[in-house]
């Protein structure tokens, strides 16, 4: 098992770890908002629970990389996309992640993202997060250059 965190050590990864979790109760969206999530919801197939959450971070409208690719990761199918930095290609990717995985138990997670930065995986915690939360999963990040202890507890979580 050491030598599994001792390889681990050299990478950067994100790991989802996806457990029951009490949630914090929805947040109101803004009209403008609301107006715009029946858009997302029909449209690109969104939920709209995922919507909500995404207006009230001040996300209204969808990037194209967004666009091209949620109808088709929503529904199940693979996908390869790129797009430059800053295109929105976290939540093209995150949504239908945190939308479709199931439940995870300890020590057995339900999805893995890998990242090749620490920087790029908190980036990815951080936007995950939110959207895992709505259905009661959360977010793991684990990498090299810092202690174990706190990462393996998480892990048997």
């Amino acid at each position: 098992m050491l030598r599994l965190y001792a390889l681990l050590a050299g990478l950067v990864l994100l790991a989802l770890f996806l457990f029951a979790r009490r949630s914090a109760s929805p947040q109101a969206a803004t009209p403008l908002a609301l107006a715009h999530e029946e858009v997302l919801a029909a449209d690109l197939g969104v939920p709209e629970d995922v919507v909500r959450t995404l207006a009230h971070q001040g996300i209204n409208e969808p990037f194209p990389i967004q666009e091209s690719t949620l109808p088709d990761l929503l529904a199940g199918r693979d996908v390869c996309g790129r797009a430059p930095t800053g295109s929105g290609k976290t939540l093209a990717f995150g949504i239908p992640l945190a939308t479709r995985v199931g439940k995870g138990t300890p020590r057995r997670p339900r999805a893995l993202v890998l990242s090749p930065t620490r920087e790029l995986a908190e980036q990815i915690h951080k936007e995950l997060s939110p959207l895992l939360a709505i259905r009661k999963r959360r977010a793991v990040s684990v990498y090299g250059g810092v202690g174990y202890g706190g990462q393996r507890g998480a892990l048997r979580k």
